[in-house]
């Protein structure tokens, strides 16, 4: 062996010479080392190893792998290799894969499958697209120009499961409630190759809190029925004390350890109806036991909205409250769910706009506004929680008459009042309201507050 001055390594081997050999290197020049030169380098040692060549290695493929749309996967040892222990290193110089693949939709893959050296199959669907692609495989030798016989193999990208709305709108959180949760893709030849019957592995979650650092607490929805593609029927668990709850569709196939992963579920919004004494004089019967009196306090309904069928518009509106028209805000105070709107009646209670929920009884705040309530937020003064409400109307009206506000009123819980926010008129139609410590922002079609023009 000799190396050259360009730096290429000269290995003459002789014919069926095969082994391994350890080297060194050393470059030296004809300097000397006078005046504290030096006329060699360090020593490097190197391996050199002699193998057999009778081919390229044979290996085989899974024949079937599935994934979901819009996601980016991996699976090690996809094509297993054989004869190639130990000498990975050469793989990655020498061989490489060629994989081609056809679908049945043409944008279906935003990087196509890929296979390393070393067997790891990778690959990006794009979001939105599902079907299944055929593929061919082949292992290569760079030095050789030699070629593998064609392995072939499917790819099926199922959509991802969809949650669309969840009936009832209103149900008591304190015992487990039946709820149909309805969207697309829990279960079919199409979406999933078999029938949600016998595929079975979508699961309805529930979300029961947060933890410390925010992670969210998830629960099962027990006794899952699937009814179709489109429909699951399940227990909702108790998630008594929560305002917050959003219902999650998983698809539980596991794929190299690892689920497939969770997807956008539906917003659900509580409010407390009343004490639960049993609660109260035993204890929270959960681990925050320390937090008794906020759970304890918060037995009450669930008020799921605005609502969205499959292929429908978007709108408000319960079947248990008989709303008229369509909710545009919700809020929780004290111990009723808020619900605001374009609303007028409700359960032959004319409302004018908003109404309190208390999961049996439906309540005033004076008789409403002469308008539609676009949106709503609850708002501290003095310690004390009232209600901001805004939207196109101008005045609100109370027990002993009306009051001239403009588009944004002010409701005081305790006297039971409403009166213009800080004493100024709105003018023009308020599409968005939100509170910041003491400040109040409004955004819309305004033309002046007060006499301030906006």
């Amino acid at each position: 062996p000799s190396v050259r001055r360009d730096g290429a390594l000269v290995l003459p081997l002789a014919t069926a010479g095969r082994g391994e050999a350890t080297l060194q290197l050393q470059i030296k020049d004809d300097g000397g080392t006078e005046y504290g030169g030096a006329d060699a380098s360090g020593v490097y040692p190197f391996r050199v190893r002699v193998t057999d060549f009778e081919g390229l290695p044979r290996f085989t493929v899974t024949i079937f792998i599935q994934a979901l749309d819009g996601e980016s996967g991996q699976v090690p040892n996809f094509a297993n290799i054989q004869g190639l222990a130990g000498l990975e290193d050469a793989a990655e110089e020498f061989l490489t894969f060629d994989v081609r693949c056809s679908s049945n939709a043409a944008a279906m893959f935003l990087t196509p499958p890929a296979l390393s050296p070393t067997g790891t199959l990778t690959w990006e669907v794009a979001s939105g697209f599902s079907g299944k692609a055929s593929c061919a495989v082949r292992l290569l030798a760079l030095v050789e120009g030699l070629e593998s016989p064609l392995q072939e193999f499917v790819m099926a990208v199922w959509p991802r499961p969809v949650v669309s709305s969840v009936r009832p709108l209103f149900v008591n959180t304190v015992t487990e409630q039946v709820v149909t949760i309805r969207g697309a893709n829990f279960g079919s030849v199409r979406s999933r190759g078999y029938s949600a019957q016998v595929y079975g592995n979508i699961t309805a979650l529930v979300s029961n809190g947060k933890t410390p650092n925010g992670t969210t607490l998830w629960k099962a929805c027990r006794e899952p029925k699937y009814i179709g593609d489109d429909e699951i029927v399940c227990q909702m668990p108790a998630v008594q004390g929560r305002r917050d709850i959003r219902v999650e569709v998983q698809d539980g196939t596991v794929r190299s350890g690892e689920l497939l992963g969770g997807f956008l579920g539906v917003q659900f919004w509580a409010g407390a109806a009343d004490l639960d004494p049993t609660c109260g004089a035993q204890g929270a019967p959960w681990p925050q036991r320390q937090d008794a009196v906020q759970h304890c306090t918060m037995k009450g309904t669930l008020l799921f909205g605005p609502s969205q069928e499959p292929g429908g518009a978007a709108g408000g509106g319960t079947i248990s409250l008989n709303m008229t028209t369509g909710v545009r805000a919700l809020a929780v105070l004290g111990n009723e769910v808020l619900v605001a709107g374009s609303m007028v009646l409700v359960n032959n209670t004319r409302v004018n706009g908003i109404l309190g929920w208390d999961g049996q009884r439906v309540s005033q705040r004076g008789l409403g506004v002469d308008g539609t309530v676009n949106a709503m937020q609850v708002y501290s003064v003095g310690g004390e929680e009232n209600l901001l409400v805004a939207g196109s109307f101008t005045r609100a009206y109370g027990s002993t008459g009306s009051v001239y506000t403009g588009g944004v009123a002010l409701w005081n819980q305790a006297q039971e009042a409403w009166s213009a926010l800080g004493g100024e008129v709105v003018y023009g139609i308020v599409l968005a309201l939100t509170v910041r410590g003491d400040s109040v922002f409004i955004g819309g079609k305004l033309s002046a507050v007060g006499e301030l023009a906006a």
